[in-house]
């Protein structure tokens, strides 16, 4: 569960751990892209900790269940979206996925026209997803053609309206050593640095 932002003129920033497992690299990533924006409204949320029917039907329009509207609230908030997630199969995880459909909602994060074209309804805020991968680079950018990513940015966060997105993939992980973790970690913490003005 998150809190509501608290300092009124600051830059809000909501990151989302989007990784399944607590104690992970992503994890790791998402705490250090928080320290580096230290300085911000910084508010953190695990998706894993969401008390969320992740089954539940999007379309139907039962009672929104708290954490819904908590993580719905949250976004409304916020000037600065940060995704962090690892890649699998191509693609982001399926809590990730799941969040999308039950809280990047019709009515919240965009509308549909007359004309039949969504209306991004979450214009003025920019995004910044950063992912680990086992895939190669440029296997990734050439031969897969990044679908996590451009899933993200382009099918969700551009029809939403938030057209400022910037992306960075660490990998391969599997055979990172140490040295090469705590380099990207110092990364992270100098795009939290860079993003909290």
């Amino acid at each position: 569960m998150i809190e509501g932002f608290g300092v009124k003129d600051m830059k809000k920033i909501l990151v989302l751990d989007c990784h399944p497992r607590a104690g992970s690299l992503g994890s790791a990533l998402a705490a250090a892209y928080a320290e580096g924006a230290d300085g911000a409204d910084v508010r953190r949320l695990a998706l894993r900790d969401l008390k969320i029917d992740w089954g539940r039907d999007p379309g139907k329009k039962p009672p929104v269940e708290l954490d819904i509207a908590t993580a719905q609230a949250a976004i409304g908030e916020a000037d600065h979206l940060v995704f962090v997630f690892p890649v699998y199969w191509g693609t982001f995880p399926a809590q990730l996925k799941g969040f999308l459909d039950l809280v990047f909602t019709s009515g919240f994060a965009f509308e549909y026209q007359e004309n039949g074209f969504p209306k991004g309804l979450l214009a003025g805020k920019s995004a910044r997803l950063i992912y680990t991968s086992d895939t190669p680079g440029f296997l990734w950018r050439w031969m897969i053609g990044m679908p996590a990513e451009k899933t993200l940015r382009m099918a969700v966060l551009w029809l939403c309206g938030i057209r400022k997105v910037k992306r960075t993939m660490f990998g391969p992980v599997l055979k990172s050593s140490a040295s090469q973790r705590a380099e990207w970690l110092e990364r992270v913490r100098g795009f939290g640095e860079s993003d909290r003005s």
